[in-house]
């Protein structure tokens, strides 16, 4: 007998939602994607007609006792409070990346999960894929025997990105809490726990200038407070 669909609130309509938004009504039989929400609503009403949903605030989706799993995609610096209050709300979390701009804050937030026997996840995932399943396959059968070193190296525009998502400006929008993470990730699910780290941090160019001819903004300077350079060993 198979079991019902988890029905599923997505938080956050940006451009993001759309792929999640497929993904998980097209792709997801386990998944019964019901509501989503926005701060703006106009948002989330324009997502909800597209995809058959229902528009909703937060407040009525956190009080629907049918709703099992909230999917945030807000910006990084509102993880904290809509999960903490999913969490207090008795319903499973899967979040963008990073699940906080704190350590502190994301460690209260497991513990808060463990409490109530809920699932906490977050972006990303991708160490799920193929490549680095097969990756980890070899090193638990052996076949490349020891692993004593790897080197991992990433870069971006941060001018262009910055012109067309404006959410690299704020908390958590610096090359290692929106783009380092995924390394970071396949390395810790390959190789295991960090247990120790060392670096150095820099933000040479907080000033940058949009790009991009389509924004309002174009020609107009942005102050970027995030890293924009890291070197890092991690043991």
């Amino acid at each position: 007998m198979n079991e019902k669909p988890m029905k599923t609130a997505v938080v956050g309509c940006g451009a993001i939602s759309d792929i999640y938004l497929t993904n998980m009504i097209n792709r997801f039989d386990i998944l019964e994607v019901a509501a989503c929400c926005a701060r703006n609503p106009e948002h989330a009403a324009r997502k909800a007609q597209q995809y058959g949903i229902k528009a909703s605030t937060y407040e009525e989706i956190l009080a629907d006792e049918s709703i099992e799993l909230i999917v945030n995609l807000t910006p990084a610096p509102a993880h904290y409070e809509i999960i903490k209050k999913a969490l207090e709300a008795g319903k499973h979390v899967y979040t963008e990346k990073s699940m906080t701009v704190s350590l502190e804050e994301a460690a209260e937030l497991v513990r808060l999960s463990e409490e109530k026997g809920l699932y906490l996840g977050s972006a990303p995932d991708t160490f799920l894929g193929s490549s680095f399943q097969t990756a980890r396959k070899a090193i638990d059968d052996g076949l490349i025997g020891e692993i004593t070193s790897c080197t991992v190296a990433a870069n971006r525009d941060l001018n262009f990105l910055c012109s067309i998502s404006s959410f690299l400006l704020m908390p958590g929008g610096g090359i290692c809490y929106d783009y380092g993470v995924y390394y970071l990730t396949a390395l810790v699910s390959i190789l295991g726990s960090v247990r120790r780290a060392c670096g150095i941090v820099r933000n040479p160019y907080p000033l940058r200038t949009n790009c991009n001819p389509s924004s309002p903004d174009f020609g107009k300077e942005m102050i970027h407070k995030n890293e924009s350079q890291v070197s890092a060993v991690l043991d």
